[in-house]
């Protein structure tokens, strides 16, 4: 058998009361229903405070699905981003070794033409060594990036001249500044 916590209340069974009401006293009779309804007032009190802590709870419950969901969509996103970052890494490494194995073949070449010794051997070189920069320039080139210095934000100068001035001579100075 379980054991009921503390803070429920324990109702008394069916049978503590008396099947027959036809057969009690006027004052049994009264004390009885005192008792039942007490017990009735009990139990709608108790099921007043359930109501209102399972609306609670639902209300909870359908914010963490909300927040649920969500977190599920921002995974999948991150996932989605992740399998791109993915590809166009394994593109760029692709393309950074066929431009190595490029630069290495033209590397070579050129050592090769540098060191021919007859006529029809620098000649034979040097169109593999045009081959070889003509396969090289074919393809795109990816230079390590200098780092570029942003320039810093340069205060507006107060100008203190007039310069909706029709003389002369603020003409001449105007056509003179924008020089």
């Amino acid at each position: 058998m379980t054991q009921q916590p503390d803070n429920i209340k324990t109702y008394p069974p069916t049978t503590a009361f008396p099947n027959k009401p036809a057969e009690l006293s006027r004052e049994d009779l009264e004390e009885h229903y005192l008792t039942l309804r007490g017990y009735y007032k009990g139990l709608m009190i108790s099921r007043g405070q359930f109501a209102a802590k399972n609306r609670r709870v639902q209300a909870e419950l359908e914010a963490n699905l909300q927040q649920q969901r969500k977190l599920s969509e921002k995974l999948a996103q991150m996932a989605k981003e992740r399998s791109e970052f993915q590809e166009v890494s394994k593109n760029l490494e692709s393309l950074i070794n066929s431009q190595s194995q490029l630069m290495q073949e033209f590397q070579t070449e050129y050592e090769a033409a540098k060191e021919a010794a007859s006529f029809t051997s620098i000649i034979s070189r040097l169109h593999r060594l045009i081959n070889a920069a003509s396969k090289l320039l074919s393809q795109t080139i990816l230079l390590p990036k200098k780092e570029i210095k942003t320039a810093e934000p340069v205060e507006p100068q107060k100008i203190d001249e007039d310069l909706t001035d029709t003389s002369p001579r603020g003409i001449g100075k105007q056509l003179l500044d924008d020089k």
